[in-house]
Order: C-alpha cells, then sequence, then structure tokens
C-alpha cells in the first residue's frame, strides 16, 4: 500500500500532470 498523505505532499501542482501521475511515479519519495 502506499501512503497516500505523503504522497499527495508530495505533489505539487506543476506535478499534478495527468502524464506524471503513473502507477511508477505513485511511491512516496520520502527516503
Amino acid at each position: 500500500m502506499y501512503n497516500w498523505q505523503a504522497v499527495t505532499f508530495n505533489l505539487k501542482p506543476a506535478n499534478l500532470k495527468p502524464a506524471n501521475l503513473k502507477p511508477a511515479n505513485l511511491k512516496p519519495e520520502t527516503s
């Protein structure tokens, strides 16, 4: 499962493009 809160927190408006919302990119990058 993904931490959707962390994912949403990392999704800046500029990154909210459909092309960027690929499943492979929906991994929390908080490491």
